[in-house]
C-alpha cells in the first residue's frame, strides 16, 4: 500500500499520508519500513517535512539491509528542500560506511540535493569516495560532483585542507556585490 501512494507522486504528499508513511517507517517489519521510505523518495520535495526528515535519518541507521541505502536514496529525492545541515551530515557518515551499497546511495542523493548540499564536509566526503576502492562508489561521488559543477559550484584547495567553494558567477565578476553594482575586472 505504501508504494501504491508513491506512486500518486506529489499530489499524494498530503499531511495524512505523510503522518501515515511516517508511522510505517517505525513498523517492526523491515519490509514495511523499506515501501515507506521508497513511497517517500517518490512523492518529491513536497515531503520534506521535518517529520519525514526525521523519520527517514532514523532509518540510515536501521539493521535491516535494505532499508538504510532507500532512506538515503529518499532522502535525495526530496530534492533540494531536504538539504538541512542534519540530513548533509547524516549522508556524509554514510559516504564511510562499510556497505558500498549506502555509500553510493548517499553519493548519489548528494548530488541530487542541489547546490545547497556543497558544503565543505559534503565536498570533502565525495572527494575521498574519489579514492573508494569501489568502482560504483567511485563513479556515484563523481557524478554527484560533476552536477555540483553543471550548477555553477566550484572549489578549490586552501592550507589545511580546506576548500574554497564558490560560483561560476562569483569567478567571473557577474554576481552583483552587496552594495547592488556589478563588479569589475581590473582591467
Amino acid at each position: 500500500a505504501a508504494e501504491a501512494l508513491g506512486n500518486l507522486g506529489p499530489a499524494a504528499a498530503t499531511p495524512a499520508m505523510l503522518s501515515r508513511l511516517v508511522e510505517c517507517l517505525r513498523d517492526a517489519t523491515g519490509s514495511v519500513r523499506f515501501s515507506a521510505a521508497k513511497a517517500l523518495g517518490k512523492l518529491g520535495p513536497a515531503a520534506a517535512t521535518p517529520a519525514v526528515l526525521s523519520s527517514l535519518l532514523e532509518r540510515l541507521c536501521d539493521f535491516e539491509d535494505n532499508v538504510p541505502s532507500i532512506a538515503a536514496e529518499a532522502l535525495g529525492n526530496l530534492g533540494p528542500a531536504a538539504a538541512t545541515p542534519a540530513v548533509l551530515s547524516s549522508l556524509v557518515e554514510c559516504l564511510r560506511d562499510p556497505q558500498d551499497d549506502l555509500q553510493l546511495c548517499a553519493a548519489v542523493a548528494l548530488g541530487n540535493l542541489g547546490p545547497a548540499a556543497a558544503t565543505q564536509p559534503v565536498l570533502r566526503g565525495l572527494l575521498k569516495c574519489l579514492r573508494d576502492p569501489e568502482e560504483i562508489v567511485r563513479s556515484s561521488a563523481a557524478e554527484s560532483l560533476g552536477k555540483f559543477l553543471r550548477t555553477g559550484v566550484r572549489w578549490f584547495p586552501k592550507p589545511r585542507g580546506r576548500l574554497k567553494v564558490t560560483t561560476v558567477e562569483e569567478l567571473s565578476g557577474e554576481k552583483c556585490c552587496a552594495s547592488g553594482k556589478k563588479r569589475r575586472s581590473l582591467s
